[in-house]
């Protein structure tokens, strides 16, 4: 690894290392694999490959990803493979430059391109709890969603629990990514609200904040 000009002989571990490394730890930990190829494979050989990869894991490995149609045709492949599912290309709150998608700022003050968004006239918290349904069914099969935390903490001043509402058809909810101090306020706001599942870089602290 060449590092500033410098040479190591430090490498980052293949995936087939991390999996063997898990499997040979008795542990409750989870290997979430956050897969990023969102565009389709001209083959399906990849996912065969990843498929034979984490299977050994069982249920101690989770792929997640944004791209609702490689966990759909990844499930078709492997249906014991756990699945979770980040919709920020269909709805997301975040700063104008922080995506590519969703394209358009929507009625009901988020990211949102789907025709329902294009007009303010339910209740806000009727219309997220449209979106959350609709959203379900991208990827049926999925047991998790990995949601930006400020679009879960925005849904809680409106009157919309994420955790609660996918709670309720069976779905862990995960929020991301949770870093202390900056994000204080809003880990007091997701533990409170009972998401199931935090991402954050600074775990100490949050284990002190909860």
């Amino acid at each position: 690894l060449v590092h500033h000009g410098t040479v190591s002989s430090y490498r980052p571990p293949l995936l087939s290392e991390v999996i063997q490394l898990f499997a040979s730890t008795p542990s409750n930990a989870i290997l979430q694999l956050d897969f990023k190829d969102a565009y389709p494979f001209v083959e399906e050989e990849p996912l065969h490959r990843l498929s034979k990869l984490i299977t050994p894991l069982g249920k101690r490995a989770v792929v997640s990803s944004v791209a609702d149609w490689q966990l759909r045709l990844l499930h078709r492949i492997a249906p014991e493979i756990r699945l979770g599912f980040d919709p920020q290309l269909y709805l997301d709150w975040r700063g104008k430059e922080d995506g590519m998608f969703p394209e358009k700022l929507g009625a009901y003050g988020y990211w949102d391109d789907y025709p329902i968004a294009a007009k303010r006239i339910w209740p806000i918290e009727k219309y997220l709890a449209d979106r959350c349904a609709f959203l379900v069914q991208q990827v049926p099969s999925a047991d998790m969603f990995f949601i930006r935390h400020s679009l879960i903490t925005q849904s809680l001043k409106e009157g919309f629990n994420w955790a609660q509402a996918l709670g309720n058809r069976g779905i862990a909810l995960a929020a991301w990514t949770v870093d202390l101090p900056q994000s204080a306020e809003a880990a007091k706001q997701l533990i409170a609200a009972e998401v199931t599942h935090i991402t954050t870089n600074t775990p100490s602290k949050l284990k002190v904040q909860n």
